[in-house]
Parts: structure tokens; C-alpha cells; sequence
């Protein structure tokens, strides 16, 4: 008796949220600015045919790295939420979800647990400091933290 070969199932693309941080209020001209960080994630997710909502997109402009600002505790309380409204954060990278690598990891290990990873979407910036981009969906953490103190730049001491 002949099998049936197994129905592949029907997966949908991924849907992303977008966290932006500036430190000081920018231009929307200028590089880095919220619109040119949204603006190269948005690049990032068409590229790879995941999906971007206009409702998860959350950015803080003019707010430290050293604190969760309130944009990220917004998306931070959405990754919560059932059914799941996005399954990938990305960001350009990693110093744009906060400065301090303690909190970065936090972060990321609550999102995890939410089943929700992150991504950068400046893999040539990350590149230039060092950082190896997520190759797989099931990252460790080691490797985060790496990456997270390699990202640690800009004149903060350590």
C-alpha cells in the first residue's frame, strides 16, 4: 500500500514589529533618524517577505538607551498579548534597544520567552563592530551577549 506524501503545511510570512530609538531629536533627513531606522527595517522585512503592521511599529525619539522608554515597554507588553501579534523584532541594531548590555539581555530573553527573537537589520554596521548576525531562529544567548557587548560603542565606558 502506497503512502500519501505528507501535506506541507501552509505557513504564513512573518510578521514583524520595528523598535526605534534616537537619543536626541533628529531630522527625518539625517542618518539614524526614526524614519531612516524604520525606513531600513521596513527594507530588511520586504526583502525577506515578512510583513510589517503600521500598529507595531514603536519608536522613542529623544530618550536615553540606559532605560526601557515607554515605546519599548509598549512593545514589550504587545509581545505578551494572544494571539501573538508579530513574531520578530527588528531594529538596525542592537544599541538602538538600549545602551546597556544587561538590559538588552533582559529584553531579549523576555521576548524570547514570548517566542519572539530578534533581528538586526544593518548586518554591514554589525559586521564593521564585530557582530555575527543570527544565522538560525534558535540563537543562543551566549551569542546574543556577545554581540550585545560588541555593539557597546560610541564613547559609553564600560
Amino acid at each position: 500500500m502506497k503512502k500519501k506524501p505528507a501535506d506541507k503545511p501552509y505557513s504564513l510570512p512573518l510578521r514583524c514589529a520595528i523598535y526605534a530609538r534616537t537619543a536626541t531629536v533628529k531630522k527625518p533627513s539625517e542618518n539614524n533618524s526614526i524614519s531612516h531606522q524604520v525606513a531600513t527595517c521596513k527594507r530588511f522585512a520586504r526583502g525577506r517577505g515578512w510583513t510589517v503592521k503600521r500598529d507595531c511599529i514603536f519608536a522613542d525619539s529623544g530618550h536615553s538607551g540606559l532605560t526601557v522608554n515607554s515605546a519599548l515597554k509598549d512593545l514589550m507588553s504587545s509581545a505578551t498579548i494572544k494571539p501573538k501579534p508579530f513574531e520578530v523584532l527588528l531594529c538596525t541594531s542592537s544599541d538602538r534597544i538600549a545602551r546597556d548590555t544587561g538590559l538588552v539581555i533582559r529584553i531579549h530573553k523576555m521576548l524570547k520567552k514570548y517566542g519572539v527573537e530578534i533581528r538586526f537589520a544593518e548586518p554591514d554596521n554589525c559586521a564593521a563592530k564585530g557582530i555575527t548576525m543570527p544565522k538560525r531562529q534558535q540563537e543562543e544567548d551566549l551569542a546574543f551577549v556577545v554581540r550585545c557587548r560588541a555593539a557597546k560603542c560610541r564613547g559609553l565606558s564600560r
